[in-house]
């Protein structure tokens, strides 16, 4: 597997400041102060204090701080009990910083110390946050409003210097419990963006909630979510994620045993591993994301394991097929738009499916073949399906397969189709290979077409086109070369013309 992205944990400098010089503080205050920070990228993050006090009845008793104004136009207030101005003077030992600040609908609390408390820096203890809605947070960083869901956090803190990291996390978004090993934000240097590493395992992610429209009715479901896929072309700050979930909720996506490790680098968002098991298949993908004049162009590829054709059928919502067995497939995509479903309705897709075992009903191959069996009686049964070969080709929800073949027992079955995921309907042709079938065979192609859930079956007539492509070689050169090398492997593939 990959490395962590969080990489190891940065050393903390072994020399704190010296405060032996520092006067004995009693009593502190200040008001209307204002500092701006800004990112590399511009944007500027406003700190406003309205009042700030720190007192102490005498050196030997704990100094009381607290500070009321705001960050980034939020509403802010700090407040603790520190330690005593006499250990705020002995630089030997952490001076103890325990200190809680609220926000609208907001509580982070700090128990730990501080190796450096007038900078409010080298700190280390153990760091809580609760929101009833995360906006404040994501105000105060210079983003939207966010999801109004509840989030806890609760870890071991850690800053120095330009590195901040929360380390051995755990917590809660919506209620679903979730852990987070390491979670580090470092400064960026004058003019170069800050940088953030998440290590983060969710026991249930439900990216409805999170983004999806919300209900029409208190208690109802939300809307499907759409991931935005515009992004900064030098993103700021720069991320590197690896995530996992034991479930996923995303649009009609139902997902378990789900692993993430991505990057978002100037100009692109790497995915080096997406992977999870869904519509009863093991699903591995990686792919790119990179600016265009659409919003987003994503470039991936998938591959599917340890598939099964009847459970496939089910996920979408298919009739009941004839064949049955294990599928493997091949996947690449290519698509642009501004949000993650614009993209995919607009998608074109390549792909290879593959079976290498399974069985097929017997009046299937009859019936493709035009037995006048079958016109005495049915066959009954499943006979061995030796193999399957699929290639589809797929553009803005219209598609075609070609070839499309079937080898079993009872003979070999070739066809072509067409089909329109929008409408859901499709227009199918096959016909069996006489060199493969009974004498019994008058080998009269038949013609499936209308709706997946209710087509109609009848007899049809080949085309000169449609002859012509079934006796040439199998046409895989516009695939790419990974989906071309996995089409080649399976036995109904035919490099050549039909002997």
């Amino acid at each position: 597997g990959s490395a962590d992205p969080a990489g190891p944990a940065a050393p903390f400098s072994p020399e704190p400041p010296d405060r032996s010089g520092l006067p004995l503080i009693l009593d502190v205050r200040f008001a209307r102060s204002e500092v701006v920070f800004r990112t590399s990228g511009g944007t500027a993050l406003r700190s406003e204090i309205t009042t700030a006090t720190i007192a102490a009845p005498a050196a030997d008793q704990p100094l009381t701080l607290r500070v009321e104004g705001a960050y980034n136009a939020v509403p802010v207030t700090m407040a603790g009990t520190l330690g005593t101005p006499n250990q705020l003077r002995d630089g030997r030992t952490p001076f103890p910083v325990p200190v809680r600040v609220t926000a609208p609908e907001t509580v982070l609390a700090f128990e730990g110390t501080s190796t450096d408390p007038l900078n409010f820096d080298r700190l280390e203890g153990r760091l809580s946050l609760e929101a009833q809605s995360p906006g404040a947070i994501l105000s105060m960083a210079g983003a939207g409003p966010g999801p109004a869901i509840p989030v806890k956090l609760a870890g071991t803190f850690h800053h120095a210097g330009d590195l901040w990291r929360l380390t051995d996390a755990d917590g809660e978004i919506s209620d679903a419990a979730f852990a987070a090993p390491r979670l580090q934000f470092t400064e960026g240097a004058s003019g170069q963006p800050d940088a953030i590493v998440a290590a983060v395992d969710f026991t249930r992610l439900d990216l409805n909630a999170l983004f999806g429209t919300p209900p029409q009715q208190p208690g109802g479901e939300h809307g499907d979510a759409d991931m935005p896929l515009t992004f900064a072309v030098a993103p700021d700050p720069q991320l590197q994620v690896r995530a996992t979930a034991r479930e996923l909720a995303y649009a009609d996506l139902d997902a378990t045993e789900v692993r993430l490790v991505a990057s978002a680098e100037p100009g692109l968002i790497k995915v080096e591993t997406f992977n999870m098991r869904a519509y009863g298949a093991r699903l591995e993908s990686s792919g790119t994301l990179e600016p265009s004049p659409r919003g987003g162009r994503i470039a991936a590829e998938v591959a599917m394991h340890e598939g099964n054709l009847d459970t496939l059928r089910r996920a979408f919502g298919i009739r009941p097929l004839p064949a049955r067995g294990p599928m493997e497939a091949r996947i690449a995509i290519t698509a642009e738009g501004e949000t993650m479903n614009a993209a995919t309705r607009r998608a074109n897709v390549s792909a290879v499916a593959s079976m290498r075992s399974g069985s097929i009903a017997r009046e299937v191959i009859e019936m493709a073949s035009t037995d006048l069996r079958a016109l005495f009686r049915t066959a009954q049964g499943h006979t061995p399906l030796t193999c399957l070969l699929a290639v589809v080709d797929i553009r803005t929800g219209r598609g075609e397969a070609a070839p499309l073949r079937i080898r079993a027992g009872t003979g070999t079955i070739s066809g072509l189709a067409s089909f329109d995921l929008n409408r859901k309907q499709m227009d199918l042709v096959i016909g069996s290979q006489s060199e493969t079938t009974s004498d019994f065979a008058l080998d009269i192609p038949v013609r499936v077409s209308g709706s997946f859930a209710d087509p109609s079956i009848a007899p049809a007539r080949w085309s000169g086109e449609g002859r012509a492509r079934l006796a040439a070689g199998d046409r895989v050169a516009p695939l790419p070369q990974a989906l071309r090398d996995f089409a080649q492997q399976n036995p109904c593939f035919r490099a050549g013309g039909r002997r």
